[in-house]
């Protein structure tokens, strides 16, 4: 009777995160456990395609905006998330106009 073959190669949907595990050695793309890394969500990615996309990131405009909001936040002394008309009350609802003209055309 001929041993059993244990396979080396992931492949399927969860190639990643069995090589992730231990269970299999590389990727069917070559990828093996040093070249993965997990975000905060836990999801694999290879290394070099994570710290690419955190590069697009520092760039982005998307980054300029947050920046934006964070400022904006702080000087009207907002702290956790914005009630929502449907449950809050008309006094714990926040306009949008309060936030100072000057940090809306703030960018650096």
């Amino acid at each position: 009777m001929k041993a059993k073959r244990v396979r080396r190669i992931a492949e399927g949907k969860t190639r990643r995160s069995m090589v992730l595990r231990g269970c299999r050695e590389k990727t069917a793309l070559r990828l093996t456990k040093d070249m993965l890394v997990t975000n905060k969500f836990l999801n694999a990615f290879p290394h070099k395609a994570s710290a690419f996309q955190g590069k697009l990131y520092q760039m982005s405009a998307i980054k300029v905006s947050a920046q934006r909001v964070v400022a904006a936040r702080k000087a009207l002394s907002w702290k956790g998330a914005p009630s929502s008309p449907s449950t809050g009350s008309a006094q714990t609802t926040r306009p949008s106009n309060a936030i100072p003209k000057d940090l809306h055309v703030a960018r650096k």
